[in-house]
């Protein structure tokens, strides 16, 4: 039948049957109810970031989310930055766009390349930021590794890193939030500078953005008894939402 545009509340469907004639066995179909959801920006419910230097400190209410590998090539001096969103305005299914979105706060003074290389990881949301420190941060498995971003100096860049596809293998299994972790590279001595991050607390704080979609809402199979139609007669169906 194509696509019938609907009113929100209560709708009234009748479908006309022709062309089969008297000796056919009438129709079987389904129906889906779709509805269209505009694209949807919503900013990080939780974010913090962790300094190996001190283990047990928390950086929870701070306005930026430091990132900064090790000095000479070991951990100390080490952040990383974690970030928590949660999921429930996307409805029952994954987005089927989905970007992770960050800006540039400042960058350190020994800055000593272009850009700045980061690494993104999807890691565990059994995490709270005003507890989350370098001792009790979520494990990195290198299965979740989502995308590498060179960060440029341009100061308040914004980046989006393309999450649309992780969101889809584990939206089953995300129990209504997502968390990531930002990471400098390792093991390169011009990427060592500290870099930061604006966090939530900035009021320009990381963003999980979408383009629209659409749901279905309601899909069902109508009893053989209720669709078969001969030429000349017609079904009506009703369902609100």
């Amino acid at each position: 039948f194509g696509a019938v545009y609907l009113t929100y509340g209560e709708n009234d469907l009748q479908f006309n049957c022709t062309g089969k004639n008297a000796a056919s066995t009438g129709y079987d179909f389904s129906l889906n109810a779709i509805k269209l959801l505009p694209g949807i920006n919503t900013g990080a419910v939780e974010d913090s970031y962790v300094f190996v230097d001190t283990p047990t400190a928390n950086y929870g209410a701070e306005d930026r989310l430091t990132v900064k590998d090790g000095v000479d090539y070991t951990d100390g001096g080490r952040r990383n930055a974690f970030i928590k969103f949660d999921l429930s305005d996307f409805g029952q299914q994954p987005p089927q766009t989905a970007e992770l979105r960050f800006t540039a706060k400042s960058f350190d003074e020994g800055f000593q390349s272009e850009y700045r290389t980061l690494e993104v990881y999807a890691v565990s949301s059994d995490w709270n930021e005003f507890e989350l420190t370098w001792n009790n941060q979520p494990a990195v498995d290198e299965a979740d590794h989502i995308a590498t971003v060179q960060v440029s100096e341009e100061p308040d860049a914004e980046y989006a890193v393309d999450v649309a596809g992780y969101l889809a293998s584990h939206w089953d299994e995300l129990d209504g939030q997502v968390s990531f972790v930002i990471k400098n590279i390792t093991d390169r001595y011009d990427q060592k500078g500290k870099l930061d991050l604006y966090s939530r607390e900035s009021g320009k704080g990381p963003q999980l953005w979408t383009a629209s979609k659409s749901v279905v809402l309601q899909s069902f199979a109508v009893d053989q008894s209720e669709v078969t139609m001969w030429p000349g007669v017609s079904r009506q169906l009703s369902w609100s939402y």
